[in-house]
């Protein structure tokens, strides 16, 4: 077995004050990833940040598929009762103990790519989501979570400037991503697949445009 050394994917981006535009790219390259386990028809179960390490090359690394499992022939499990997870990530099915599918992978990459974003995660779970939920949390004060004037400093910027970054299309992906239903891995985000043009495929929602300069031969 491999060991993989490196940090956490939050801690890795906060510690070096990334952009925006840097941690996209480290969170396409995990979405990546998650792609190629759900082409094998595998579900994580667990993605969090400590799970989603980058090494000193800047590589993201998938870890701990010990709870990870093959879909069945109707692409949900069922025997998730007793299967660990992290009740901060888990997905409303997990917390639920219900069907498990990629879509809950897709809910709990949507609370990472949050806390990524913003350094906060959902201050209402399963409750219903805002549109807005990452340009507002920019700017909000979150127990826990440390200063709105920190979090925004170690992105390279102001709460403001961030919640202005953040406005548009990356709250309309999260805000996806966080749906409560889970009746496929279609209603929170519609394609995992990248695009030759380096942006993703499917509806508009799940696009990352150009001016976030993350598509492809970008560093």
């Amino acid at each position: 077995m491999e060991l993989v050394e490196g940090e956490p994917i939050v801690a890795w981006a906060d510690a070096r004050q990334l952009d925006i535009a840097a941690r996209l790219r480290l969170f396409l390259a995990m979405a990546d990833a998650i792609h190629t386990a759900h082409r094998l028809l595998v579900v994580h179960r667990d993605i969090k940040p400590s799970n989603v390490l980058v090494d000193a090359e800047g590589q993201v690394k998938l870890l701990d598929f010990g709870i990870a499992k093959l879909l069945d022939a109707d692409e949900a499990l069922t025997d998730v009762g007793s299967v660990p997870h992290t009740p901060s990530y888990a997905s409303p099915e997990q917390l639920a103990g219900g069907p498990i599918t990629t879509a809950s992978d897709i809910y709990q990459a949507g609370i990472l790519l949050l806390e990524l974003l913003t350094g906060t995660r959902p201050a209402t779970r399963h409750g219903g989501t805002t549109t807005r939920v990452a340009s507002r949390a920019a700017r909000a004060t979150v127990p826990g979570c440390g200063p709105p004037d920190a979090r925004a400093g170690a992105r390279a910027s102001t709460p403001d400037r961030l919640a202005r970054r953040l406005r548009g299309d990356l709250d309309i992906i999260i805000a996806k991503a966080l749906r409560e239903e889970p009746r496929s891995a279609t209603r929170r985000w519609p394609r995992w697949r990248r695009t030759s043009g380096g942006t993703w495929a499917g509806c508009r929602s799940w696009r990352i445009p150009s001016r976030w300069g993350i598509g492809r031969g970008s560093s």
